[in-house]
C-alpha cells in the first residue's frame, strides 16, 4: 500500500528519461524549467530567507499598522543581489563526473561517487554539490555531500547515497555542481554529470539446500561444462588421424605401431541443465519481488552446486537466460528478473513445447508461482510428458506454509527476510 502512494505522489512526473524529454521540449515544460531553475539556484538558507520575505510580505500587506514590510524589503534585496552576483560565479574548466555500480539490490543503499576535477589556476572556492530530483522510489540517505573547497589544480571526492524501492532500470538526472555566493544565499551557474544509469536487481534469496525431483531414467541431457581441459575429459580410445585435430592429441605408440597417425579421443563430461520457470502472472506487489527473490536464490544455489541452470520467464514475451561458465553470469540473471513484469502466464502447451525446443535438454525443472492453482499443475503434467520431473515453489501470503513431495509453500516475509531455506 505505501508503494501505491508513494506512485500517485509523483503521479504528474513522467517516469521514463523518452516521457521527461518529451516534456522537457513542450511549452509547460520550459515554463516550469525555468520556474524550477529559479528554486534551485537558491541553497537552504536561500530558501528560507524567500520564506520569511513571502511570510513578511503577506503579514505586512497593510504597511500603516506594522512594520513587516521592511523585513519583507531586506530579505528581498538580499535574495535578488544574490542571484545578480551569482551570474559572475562560474564553475570555469571544472569537470564534475559520477560514478556508481551497474545494479544495486532491492532496498539496499546506492553510493554515487562525485569527482569534482579543476585544472585551471582559478580557485573557485566554496562550492555545493546538487543532487538529482529522485523517481518516486527513491529518497536521499542522511548522509548528502555538503559543501567543498574546489582548490586551483585539484580534485575533490565526496559520495551521495540513496535507495531505492522500485526494480527495473533506472536513469537519474545529472548531478550538478555551482559555487556558493558569499552570505551562502544562492548558486553559481552549475554544470551537469551525465546522467547515472543502473538497474535495481531483486534480493538473493539464501537457499541453504534445494531438494529436486530425481527423473525417473538416465537422461543423456546435459551441458559439457569444460573446455577440452584436461582433468574434465574422460578418455575413450584413439582413431585415425582427422585435419583439423590438435597436434598435442596424437598417440606416440599407437602412431608407432600402426605407421599411420593416431589421436586420442576424449568425451567431455555433462553437467546437469536444470530448468527454473518463473510464473509472472499477479500483482507487483511484495509477494511478486519474494518470488523473484527465490528464483534468484534457487539460480545462484543451482549454479554453485555445479548444474546449469536455465532461467524461462513463462509469458509470451519472456526472454530465456542460460547461466554457466560458458553462458551468461549471475549477474546477467538478476538483471533479467530485476526487469520482469506482471504479465499473463503462457498456455501449458505453449510452454511446455518452448521448453521441448531448448538445444539442451532439461534433467529437472522448478516451477516458481505465487498460487497453486490449475496453471502450475497443467505445466508440471505438460513437462511429465516429456520426461522431465518438476516440483513447484508458491510464494504467497494467502496460503499456509506447507511442503509436499511435488509443491512446497513458502511466505514472502520468510524468503526476504535472509533466513536460511531449506527447499
Amino acid at each position: 500500500m505505501n508503494r501505491r502512494f508513494a506512485r500517485l505522489n509523483h503521479i504528474l512526473i513522467p517516469s521514463t528519461e523518452a516521457e521527461r524529454e518529451r516534456f522537457r521540449r513542450s511549452r509547460v515544460g520550459r515554463f516550469a524549467s525555468r520556474v524550477a531553475g529559479l528554486y534551485y539556484r537558491a541553497t537552504r538558507e536561500g530558501q528560507l530567507v524567500a520564506a520569511a520575505a513571502l511570510f513578511s510580505g503577506l503579514t505586512g500587506l497593510d504597511v500603516s499598522s506594522t512594520d513587516a514590510h521592511l523585513l519583507f524589503s531586506l530579505a528581498t534585496a538580499l535574495l535578488v543581489a544574490s542571484l545578480v552576483v551569482s551570474q559572475r560565479l562560474r564553475m570555469g574548466a571544472a569537470r564534475i563526473s559520477v560514478a556508481c555500480p551497474p545494479r544495486v539490490t532491492l532496498g539496499e543503499e546506492l553510493r554515487f561517487a562525485i569527482a569534482i576535477d579543476n585544472d585551471s589556476e582559478q580557485d573557485l572556492g566554496r562550492a555545493q554539490v546538487v543532487g538529482p530530483f529522485l523517481p518516486w522510489d527513491g529518497e536521499w540517505s542522511e548522509q548528502r555531500p555538503g559543501p567543498v573547497r574546489v582548490a586551483p589544480k585539484s580534485s575533490v571526492r565526496c559520495e551521495a547515497r540513496a535507495r531505492f524501492r522500485q526494480r527495473g532500470v533506472h536513469h537519474l538526472e545529472p548531478f550538478r555542481v555551482a559555487r556558493i555566493v558569499p552570505l551562502g544565499l544562492s548558486l553559481g551557474p552549475t554544470i551537469d554529470s551525465r546522467a547515472p544509469r543502473f538497474v535495481v536487481v531483486p534480493k538473493i534469496a539464501t537457499v541453504l539446500s534445494l531438494r529436486m525431483p530425481q527423473p525417473r531414467v538416465v537422461r543423456t541431457g546435459g551441458t559439457p561444462l569444460f573446455n577440452r581441459a584436461g582433468d574434465s575429459m574422460d578418455l575413450l580410445g584413439t582413431r585415425p588421424y582427422r585435419p583439423g585435430d590438435r597436434a598435442r592429441d596424437l598417440h606416440a605408440r599407437s602412431w608407432a605401431r600402426t605407421r599411420t597417425p593416431v589421436v586420442r579421443e576424449y568425451a567431455q563430461e555433462a553437467t546437469p541443465a536444470v530448468g527454473v520457470l518463473l510464473d509472472p502472472s499477479g500483482v507487483d506487489d511484495e509477494a511478486f519481488d519474494a518470488r523473484l527473490s527465490l528464483v534468484a536464490g534457487m539460480l545462484s544455489f543451482l549454479r554453485a552446486s555445479g548444474a546449469v541452470p536455465e532461467l524461462i520467464v513463462a509469458s509470451d514475451a519472456g526472454r530465456d537466460l542460460v547461466i554457466g561458465p560458458r553462458f551468461a553470469a549471475i549477474e546477467q540473471a538478476l538483471e533479467l528478473l530485476g526487469c520482469v513484469e506482471t504479465a499473463t502466464a503462457q498456455a501449458p502447451e505453449a510452454l511446455a513445447a518452448r521448453v521441448a525446443r531448448r538445444e539442451t535438454p532439461w534433467t529437472r525443472a522448478l516451477i516458481v508461482a505465487g498460487e497453486l492453482g490449475p496453471w502450475q499443475s497443467s505445466v508440471a503434467r505438460a513437462l511429465v510428458r516429456e520426461g522431465i520431473p518438476c516440483a513447484t515453489f508458491v510464494v504467497s501470503d494467502r496460503t499456509p506454509e506447507s511442503q509436499t513431495d511435488a509443491s512446497r509453500v513458502l511466505s514472502p516475509e520468510r524468503v526476504l527476510s535472509g533466513e536460511g531455506l531449506l527447499l
